[in-house]
């Protein structure tokens, strides 16, 4: 079984349906990024998230057995100046080796090139946290079993 999902996400950002499972892959390649999800209490399925035309991202402390504990999904033109303030905020985790100033001018010019653009923040118990501007982001459940 191969299923498309559409992607939902709550009042806050936060995409419905992708909580509290362990990253058990993660490829990374020119333009797309793919992680799976196994959950322990739904058997042997996994949430497989694609993040496709990647534009930047930055992988800050990330462990084996990280637990994700959340993802987020916003169009970056509506959170332009939100959470700059918040230590471990998608923007911060993704221009954590910028300086304030410098990654609101990065930010900007993503916005101009492409108000659409999202920003994706994934964050895990014990294992860091990841995020992306990217133009798409996707999900399917699968069995890799026969």
């Amino acid at each position: 079984m191969n299923t498309a999902i559409k992607i939902e996400t709550n009042e806050y950002g936060m995409v419905i349906g992708v909580h509290d499972g362990y990253l058990s892959q993660l490829s990374i390649s020119e333009d797309k990024i793919n992680f799976n999800i196994k959950k322990a209490a739904v058997g042997k399925n996994v949430t497989e998230i694609e993040l496709l035309g990647v534009k930047l991202f930055n992988i800050k402390e990330l462990s084996n057995g990280a637990i994700i504990s959340e993802v987020y999904s916003h169009k970056i033109c509506e959170i332009l100046d939100s959470n700059w303030d918040i230590p471990d905020s998608g923007w911060n985790v993704l221009l954590d080796n910028y300086k304030q100033e410098d990654a609101k001018k990065i930010v900007a010019d993503l916005a101009n090139e492409n108000p659409n653009y999202l920003l994706v923040h994934i964050l895990c118990s014990y294992g860091g946290s990841l995020a992306v501007i990217c133009e798409t982001i996707s999900k399917r459940i699968y069995n890799p079993t026969p």
